[in-house]
């Protein structure tokens, strides 16, 4: 299993010299590590030897999983593994893969609402995504707009609008 962390941190409450300095940096957030330590934990009974964690955010209801793996091994067989981390997160947590292409990283975020369509704008301050969503979809919707725009800027690397029609 590879995670942010390394080995000994993820099985461990305390950091080494070398994750301290990542989470000082900024390349690990606390919820990586907090993550990293239950995927650690559940690694034997849940058999996640072949999981390769990449990062976690934290949405406040919801919680994203970024998985270069395959989404399946960090799901677990029947929802499992991913009901136990809902369930000690104490929130929602959706397993995504992290090379996906902008549109399917935005269905899996978004899910249960589809978007009705994903447009790149071009601006004067530079380029903009605009996802298109029925507004009878916003009751839908698993977390709050800006914890979703935030979360899609991290993820994309350029702004994103929400339109509701």
């Amino acid at each position: 299993m590879q995670t942010p962390v390394c080995e000994l941190c993820a099985t461990t409450n305390s950091l080494c010299s070398g994750c301290r300095a990542k989470l000082a940096d900024g390349r690990i957030t606390e919820f990586d590590v907090q993550v990293a330590h239950l995927l650690s934990k559940y690694k034997e009974k849940f058999a996640l030897q072949k999981v390769q964690f990449d990062r976690a955010l934290d949405l406040g209801r919801m919680a994203v999983i970024l998985t270069s793996s395959d989404v399946s091994h960090l799901v677990g067989k029947g929802g499992k593994t991913a009901q136990a981390l809902s369930k000690e997160l104490g929130k929602r947590v959706r397993i995504v893969h992290a090379n996906a292409d902008p549109r399917a990283l935005l269905e899996e975020i978004l899910l249960p609402v589809k978007p009705t369509g994903v447009n790149t704008v071009f601006t004067q301050k530079g380029k903009q995504l605009k996802v298109r969503i029925a507004r009878k979809d916003v009751v839908h919707l698993p977390t709050d707009l800006d914890s979703i725009n935030r979360v899609l800027h991290s993820l994309m690397g350029e702004n994103t609008v929400l339109v509701f029609e």
